[in-house]
């Protein structure tokens, strides 16, 4: 059988632990071994739970199946992870091991030159002429740092120059050591002519820090790297370096495991470090060695539809998954980041399962690709860990390279992916590690999908938002601890951002409120691709808002990733016609928290600032257009607001008590083309001073509608309207209108936000203006911002609309359920109707009614429409009876034949409420358990219901004086099965009547 070697790594598409990949696997599959590389996708992180989950792949190691083992020791950064492999080998491997880069006792290992590359960067540098260098390197400890610092010194020495004081520094190998070193070398007086750096890092943040204060690279001080990374190859100012020759050390590593196993010496290490010459050192431009990157497909990441790419679907595809073949089905259907590859193995934990203790026994080959007799998908293809993959242990035909990498949510772990290629080398893409954690986080969903969805509480108390996957504004609340040791971690300071996409209530009305969902979770996996990598805390609040949380990293660099989430947001296009760009707006705080609220004020503070943001923008003469873009738009706006070219839609706003339509909200919509969002026609009319006209127009042109149509005479119906704080109008300019005011008879609602602010005076003068119009008011958006219960005593409206805010995802989040649980007391408590706006779902819809809202609005009862709708549609309309029957413990059968008893107790049925309109099943059965006599509900039968009800086991209440009441035209025909206990009499009224049948018993107890 063809001989294998497990190579553990840290980071397998970092760019030295590729090329070092590259090299030892080439040289091994040349000589017919399989190399099986196991990796993490960090070398490091920043949490114990990530730590562990990521480096549970290593548990997957079968010691027995390979001859070598080659540990990258020195890309195994996480702390325990390393000392752990070694005692695992220890005590379950006998064959040979090479450790590269780290000298472990009682084991062969091999080190990188970091010597001679070092030498030849100073005396490229000495040849410039320069006599006052200074030196930067790394970690005090590291072994890297001591030789190139000893390289430096040596060389200095051997060219008779003198390091003089403050010319040594340690770093960490990072940006932000360079930059630190820069301000010591300016605070000093005296600026080196040259400084050398032991990583291209650490010399860019070098750079950054001087060009920032006016010091020229390289006329004023001159540079030099090492490591030769792309970063540093394409700086504005190209950072000389060294090529470390990682692809021969991975070769050498390649050959002293042959010869090891050989029973062999190790060769001789003697690599050829080439340079590379920038511009930081001062070399002109004809001796630059440029290197130009090149693809080796002409595939590109667009066309290849790489996670990558914009046009990318596969992170709502996948997050909106709701079972585990729905889940295997759509990894198959985007395997864009895996193509390079000849094969491709997603394995899951038996039972689809997070384990802590990493893999299960048995597992399942769920995606299998380019296998000799074709690609398989499914659920029932097990084999058993030890084997590693489905015929690995029987040998394949070509000697194959294999990355497996794992799957894990936290510290839990549900599987693993293979990458196999067949007889070549072929790197780990970028891409795959963020199309993997897209997986990974879309298995944890599915998973809590399923383990809520068989307990019967679907979604609650998850913490994860249901459109987006990611962690909410609970999850936000509860992981506060966690994030103050993440920021503790990286150094104490900590940046807050805050996005809101900006137009998504404009793409929610013209388009539809799934094309906005969509846009949402496409800006969604752009947060993801930006920041995930970074060991952010990423969350979504709702109604298009996100927030991070980033510590151990550069003001500028954050505000680089935020900047490049708003570019790529502007990338997408919104709906069929794909001609909406979508904006992103976001602001940033930065601070030091040490406990809970200062992180809270940190966060909110970047928020306000945000919403600060938004509202200048729409209220400033530009607002994300160019100048002359702006001034077409507003010169559009003085035109329609000239010839008063507005329509209106009415959204229906629903009773929650029987579903009937209480009232309609106005929503303008401007007669343009191309149409322009009502918020940019506020923006531009008060740039033009004539919001007021947008007052007095909106009122005139919904009354003339109501009037027109009768509205209010003939339903009783009330209407909503948008008011502008500061634009109402005068008696006098009401006065038009004043008939149809006076047959309103007070059923118009002027709806005020609540980040209106008004004074008391403001407040008591409006009170007087709703008066005289006979008018009544609303508190609009209540819920955003910094809300108060208490600020509803100012306002004392007659209803408070609930944000969509707080009701989006509200059946998954604690947090939302006590905040909305709590306007709704109050505001009962002071006579106020409480509305829920925004409603989107079935989900939403009974929790706000369960919590007891008065009143529902939104795209899930009804959507808007120029026409007044009568009735919404009929099956919402009985959804909504049936959650407000509930929330009142009433229970109408009729939907199904069979009534389980226990099951209505459960769930607080007081009253079964029997009425003959709401009825599928006329005949129905309720069912009860033997010998349980505590008591259950009474039962009401009314609306002149005629028709038979078995009752098994069953025991009715007489709380109120009766167990049955049967009223005026009905009849009834109880047939008794099993023992029946009535807790009071049966009440007839009218001429209602019943009888009794069957062979069962019915006992009526006073």
């Amino acid at each position: 059988m063809r001989k294998r070697v497990a190579v553990l790594a840290g980071q397998p598409e970092e760019y030295l632990q590729a090329l070092f990949i590259k090299g030892l696997s080439e040289t091994l599959l040349e000589k017919d071994f399989d190399v099986c590389v196991f990796a993490m996708y960090q070398k490091f992180q920043n949490s114990p739970d990530r730590a562990k989950g990521e480096s549970s792949i290593y548990d997957l190691v079968d010691y027995k199946a390979f001859d070598a083992i080659c540990i990258m020791g020195d890309s195994i950064q996480t702390p325990g992870v390393l000392e752990n492999l070694i005692k695992n080998i220890n005590e379950k491997f006998s064959g040979t091991v090479v450790i590269a880069e780290k000298d472990v006792p009682g084991y062969a290992h091999v080190l990188q030159d970091n010597y001679s590359p070092e030498k030849k960067i100073i005396e490229h540098m000495i040849e410039h002429g320069y006599k006052d260098i200074a030196f930067l390197t790394g970690k005090s400890w590291h072994p890297h740092s001591k030789i190139r610092l000893k390289a430096f010194l040596d060389t200095m020495a051997e060219h008779g120059l003198e390091v003089g004081e403050n010319r040594v520094f340690y770093g960490d190998f990072w940006y932000s050591s360079g930059e630190l070193t820069a301000k010591r070398l300016m605070d000093s007086g005296k600026l080196p002519e040259a400084v050398a750096c032991a990583n291209d890092c650490m010399a860019i943040g070098l750079a950054k820090a001087f060009t920032n204060a006016g010091i020229r690279i390289p006329e004023d001080v001159a540079i030099a790297g090492y490591d030769c990374s792309e970063e540093g190859r394409r700086a504005p100012v190209s950072i000389t370096s060294v090529h470390m020759p990682q692809e021969e050390f991975g070769k050498h590593a390649a050959d002293a495991i042959l010869a090891l196993m050989e029973g062999k010496e190790i060769p001789e290490y003697r690599p050829d470090a080439k340079l590379f010459i920038g511009k930081s050192c001062g070399c002109q431009e004809d001796k630059l060695s440029h290197v130009l990157d090149v693809r080796n497909s002409w595939e590109t990441e667009i066309s290849g539809g790489s996670v990558k790419s914009i046009f990318n679907e596969f992170y709502e595809d996948i997050m909106s998954v709701t079972s585990p073949i729905e889940f295997i089905n759509t990894v198959y259907a985007n395997l864009t980041d895996a193509d390079n590859f000849d094969g491709f193995k997603l394995c899951l934990n038996d039972g689809f399962e997070f384990r802590e203790n990493s893999f299960s026994t048995r597992m399942i080959a769920a995606v299998s690709t380019g296998d000799e007799d074709g690609d398989r998908i499914g659920l029932d293809n097990y084999f058993i860990k030890e084997e590693m993959l489905p015929g690995f242990k029987d040998g394949w035909k070509m000697p194959s390279l294999v990355y497996f990498l794992p799957l894990r949510y936290g510290s839990k772990n549900f599987g693993f992916t293979a990458l196999i290629s067949r007889g070549r080398y072929e790197p780990v893409k970028e891409g795959y590690r963020i199309w993997a954690r897209l997986v990974m986080c879309a298995g944890e969903v599915l998973i809590q999908r399923m383990q809520n969805s068989l307990s019967g509480t679907m979604g609650q108390g998850t913490g994860l938002d249901s459109l987006t996957g990611l962690p909410d504004y609970t999850a936000l609340l509860n992981q506060s601890e966690d994030i103050l040791k993440y920021i503790a971690a990286g150094g104490g300071k900590a940046y807050a951002a805050a996005f809101e996409i900006r137009n998504l209530s404009a793409i929610n009305e013209q388009q539809g409120r799934s094309v906005g969902s969509n846009v949402i979770k496409s800006v969604s996996a752009i947060m993801l691709q930006v920041f995930a990598e970074a060991a952010a805390y990423l969350f979504y609040t709702g109604n298009g808002e996100f927030v991070v949380v980033m510590s151990g990293v550069d003001g500028r660099e954050f505000e680089g990733m935020c900047a490049d989430v708003v570019e790529r947001a502007e990338g997408i296009r919104a709906g069929a016609g794909k001609d909406k760009v979508v904006e992103v707006c976001n602001s940033i705080e930065s601070g030091s928290p040490t406990d809970g609220e200062s992180l809270e004020r940190l966060i909110n503070v970047a928020i306000s600032r945000k919403n600060g943001l938004i509202f200048s923008l729409y209220n400033a003469p530009k607002g994300g257009h160019s100048l002359s873009e702006d001034m077409r738009l507003t010169g559009r706006v003085r035109e329609l607001l000239d010839h008063n070219r507005f329509d209106y839609h009415f959204q229906p706003i629903v009773k929650v008590e029987d579903g009937s339509v209480f009232a309609y909200e106005a929503l303008m919509r401007p007669k343009a083309d191309p149409y322009i969002a009502p918020p940019e026609v506020i923006r531009c009319a008060k740039f033009l001073g004539r919001l007021h006209d947008v007052e007095k127009i909106t009122f005139f042109n919904v009354l003339e509608r109501v009037n027109k149509e009768q509205l209010f005479a003939d339903s009783g119906r009330k209407v909503f309207i948008n008011s502008i704080p500061g634009q109402e109008l005068t008696m006098d300019e009401l006065k038009p209108v004043e008939t149809v005011f006076r047959e309103t008879g007070g059923r118009m609602v002027v709806e005020l936000t609540e980040q209106a602010e008004l004074s008391d005076e403001e407040l008591e003068k409006l009170r007087a203006f709703y008066a005289k119009i006979g008018a009544q008011s609303a508190v609009d958006d209540y819920g955003t911002g910094y809300s108060n219960i208490t600020n509803l005593l100012r306002y004392m409206p007659d209803y408070v609309k609930i944000d969509r805010a707080l009701i989006s995802g509200i059946e998954n989040s604690s947090q939302k359920k006590h905040f909305v649980r709590e306007i709704i007391t109050f505001s009962h408590e002071n006579g106020i109707k409480a509305l829920a706006e925004g409603v989107e779902t079935s989900e939403e819809l009974k929790e706000v009614i369960m919590l007891g809202v008065d009143l529902i609005q939104g795209y899930y009862t009804a959507k808007p429409s120029y026409e007044f709708i009568d009735e919404i549609d009929r099956s919402i309309r009985e959804e909504v009876i049936t959650y407000y029957n509930a929330r009142n413990g009433i229970y109408v059968p009729g939907r199904e034949a069979r009534v389980i008893l226990t099951k209505l107790k459960s769930e607080g049925v007081k009253h079964i409420h029997v009425m003959r309109k709401e009825m599928t099943f006329i005949d129905f059965t309720i069912v009860g358990l033997p010998e349980v006599l505590h008591r259950g509900p009474d039962m009401v039968i009314s609306n002149g219901y005629h028709g038979s009800i078995t009752i098994d086991n069953c025991v009715f209440g007489g709380g109120d004086g009766f167990s049955v009441r049967i009223e005026n035209g009905c009849t009834v025909n109880f047939i008794k099965k099993g023992h029946n206990v009535f807790y009071g009499p049966i009440k007839l009224e009218g001429d209602a009547s019943y009888t009794i049948e069957g062979d069962g018993t019915v006992e009526i107890r006073e």
